[in-house]
């Protein structure tokens, strides 16, 4: 019985792998037919990977329980035939109990992997939408084709030459799909031989036709890229990694952005828009994930771009907020801690009041002349000062975060960043008032925080 029950279990083992093998060859000529299963599926030269597996899978699945029921079958004719002789009676008993056992064990290994993937399941695969990757047109259907191509013409693996390439990416529910930008580079002859004559650049969801004999694939490197075009169309700037205080060639010229991150390694990167060369005047704070990668507009005229990794679990602790210079703590103080700046925090200062403050510098804003003491200037309510205006003098930042200070009481708004590239410690403002959010008639009145180090 031991046997039987074991040489099922091997049969069933062996038919789910049988292929594997040549998975990473599947788009060559097949050496043989593939026969259709019960459900209509069936292999041929175009099948994508993920349909091949499930065929594999069903195949062995249907050779396993007719395998089981023939044993059924066999021992049942053994039993009918054996009367008067006991061992042969015996030996039909141990068949049948191996040919069921075997049954009930591979209707309890198709459970479980059902229910690991149901996507395997004999019934059917449910429409999962395109795998992410490279697909090529060949004839009116799209294959899969998630590697360099070196000629479009071999016969061996097209039917006929491919006419167009499809790039998909992985999609985030209410955000779109994420992925960088894939970059194509066309040779006039195969396997990559002869005159480069195109390198396109294509975004998720997009696709191109094909050009020359063969082509290689790569992608844009994790960064920021600017555009002169709206809708990220068009040339690009080489990728920015770090803050530029002038864009020279690209100076009032911006006009879409796309962001590049490096998904794999947790690598997300963000920009903050500036009007002014050096980080001054009216900013636009853009975010490390935007619908398909690209802000399509930049409304804001650009002449300097602070560029910051974002970083999901700062290493810092709070970033504190003094009334008096050098973080000086008689004054008061004011402190955001790490649990509130979840991606990024913002206020207005006018709401938000400076803690331990002497009471002499606080403000009365609630009196009882009847009943109060006289002591106390009749006062019953004191209110310390709040964060807005030049109340605050210096601002002390725990590691990874960047503080943004805009001043909106004109039509030109005021912006800055800190820390600030000259500070060397990356510890923030000292001396807040002579920073120049701080200047002339503009004052600090709302707040960002973002988690995220400076580059």
């Amino acid at each position: 019985m031991r046997k039987e029950y074991s040489l099922i279990f091997i049969l069933f083992i062996f038919l789910c792998v049988l292929g594997i093998s040549d998975i990473c060859s599947a788009r060559a000529p097949l050496e043989v037919g593939y026969p259709p299963l019960p459900t209509g599926e069936t292999v041929t030269q175009t099948t994508p990977l993920p349909e091949y597996i499930k065929y594999v899978f069903n195949f062995g699945v249907l050779m396993g329980f007719l395998a089981t029921f023939i044993s059924l079958i066999m021992g049942g004719f053994l039993y009918i035939t054996s009367a008067g002789r006991p061992e042969k009676l015996k030996e039909a008993k141990a068949q049948i109990f191996a040919a069921i056992s075997g049954m009930v064990f591979l209707i309890t290994i198709y459970l479980i992997i059902i229910t690991i993937n149901p996507g395997l399941r004999v019934l059917g695969l449910p429409d999962l939408g395109d795998v992410p990757g490279i697909y090529l047109k060949v004839g009116g259907e799209w294959i899969y084709q998630n590697w360099n191509v070196p000629d479009f013409q071999d016969s061996q693996i097209f039917n006929t030459p491919p006419t167009a390439i499809k790039y998909i990416c992985p999609t985030v529910p209410g955000v779109g799909a994420i992925g960088r930008d894939l970059i194509i580079r066309f040779y006039g002859n195969a396997k990559y031989r002869g005159s480069l004559i195109d390198t396109e650049e294509i975004a998720c969801g997009h696709q191109t036709g094909t050009h020359g004999r063969s082509c290689e694939f790569s992608y844009k490197q994790p960064g920021i890229y600017l555009y002169k075009n709206t809708n990220c169309q068009g040339k690009s700037s080489s990728v920015v990694l770090s803050s530029n205080r002038d864009l020279e060639e690209f100076e009032n010229q911006v006009g879409s952005l796309k962001i590049v991150n490096n998904n794999s390694d947790n690598i997300y990167y963000g920009a903050i828009l500036h009007k002014w060369r050096d980080y001054q005047d009216d900013c636009l704070i853009i975010l490390p994930v935007l619908p398909n990668n690209c802000l399509s507009n930049v409304s804001l005229p650009v002449s300097s771009i602070t560029i910051y990794r974002y970083l999901p679990n700062p290493d810092g602790n709070n970033v504190t907020f003094y009334r008096k210079p050098f973080y000086n703590n008689e004054g008061g103080t004011f402190a955001v801690g790490k649990s509130d700046i979840v991606n990024i925090y913002s206020k207005w200062l006018k709401y938000l009041r400076f803690n331990d403050v002497p009471k002499e510098e606080k403000e009365c804003i609630a009196w009882d002349i009847f009943g109060g003491n006289p002591e106390e200037n009749y006062c019953t309510l004191w209110e310390a000062p709040n964060l807005a205006g030049k109340n605050t003098s210096s601002i002390k930042i725990d590691d990874d975060f960047l503080v943004i200070l805009i001043a909106s009481q004109e039509l030109e708004w005021g912006c800055q960043v800190f820390p600030t590239l000259e500070d060397v410690n990356q510890e923030g403002p000292k001396q807040l008032k002579w920073e120049y959010v701080n200047r002339d008639t503009r004052s600090p009145d709302y707040l960002y925080i973002l988690s995220g180090r400076r580059l």
